[in-house]
């Protein structure tokens, strides 16, 4: 009771050297025995990637087995300065023949790769991964390397430890008006007392339930909740006021729950 299907997201970093064929794994086109249509994929982006992309400038794609041999980089664990600085390493490492596994290719194009796949298959998720782990607020007990189905949760993972688990609501706006703040706080209410009175499928899961408490409230029901108000989705300042008040009150009554 309580409990929906299973279903697995696989990720992998921009940087990585197999990225083109992982973002070909759902495509209809190709060798077929290199399909895996069960599983949704996942590419983790940095900042770095970015720049690239808008000037234009190649990025290197490399194996982490042998970068983590020749150079003792773990470049999966990094981000912001740290990865900036490791990867300009592992680049340099490629100019001068130390590293024999990489590739060039222009990260606009692979950029445009990954779109023209969302486009067709309605995957990968994008993860911006430089952009959760400076909001994340347990930066002191690790990292984020990626993010759950949807890319709508995420915390601190530990690999046998801490296995990321979701608990999660959805407020139908469809219902909801002046009322909006109680709901958010009876949202937050239910899955705190969820994680409580629920059983996790495995330790890892449950040891992160009880460590993270990790919880997140949803809407649904927008397009109602604009033609009831008479509006569209071009309204882009009440739509982002309606998810600012959503996000004020949720997390104002977590940090009320933790006092």
């Amino acid at each position: 009771m309580g409990r929906r299907a299973g279903a697995v997201t696989v990720s992998l970093d921009i940087w990585h050297l197999d990225i083109p064929e992982f973002l070909e794994c759902q495509t209809e086109s190709g060798d077929q025995r290199r399909k895996v249509y069960d599983l949704f994929p996942q590419i983790v982006i940095v900042d770095a990637f970015m720049r690239r992309v808008v000037a234009k400038q190649d990025w290197t794609l490399v194996d982490p087995y042998e970068v983590k041999q020749v150079l003792g980089i773990e470049l999966a664990e990094l981000w912001g300065d740290r990865f900036e600085i490791a990867y300009g390493e592992i680049e340099q490492a490629c100019d001068e023949g130390r590293l024999k596994l990489f590739n060039r290719i222009n990260a606009r194009e692979l950029f445009k790769m990954a779109m023209r796949t969302q486009v067709e298959t309605g995957l990968p998720y994008m993860s911006f991964k430089d952009t959760i782990n400076r909001a994340n607020p347990n930066q002191h007990e690790g990292y984020i390397p990626a993010t759950n189905l949807c890319t709508e949760s995420f915390s601190n993972v530990v690999p046998g430890q801490y296995s990321h688990t979701c608990n999660l609501v959805s407020l139908n706006l469809a219902n909801i008006g002046d009322d909006l703040p109680m709901h958010c706080e009876t949202s937050v209410r239910i899955l705190d007392n969820t994680i409580d009175l629920t059983h996790a499928p495995f330790q890892a899961s449950q040891n992160h339930n009880d460590r993270y408490r990790t919880i997140g409230v949803g809407a649904m029901g927008l397009a109602d909740w604009l033609a009831i108000r008479r509006l569209g989705y071009h309204h882009k300042e009440a739509i982002s006021e309606l998810f600012e008040t959503i996000g004020y009150h949720t997390t104002r009554y977590s940090m009320e729950l933790a006092q």
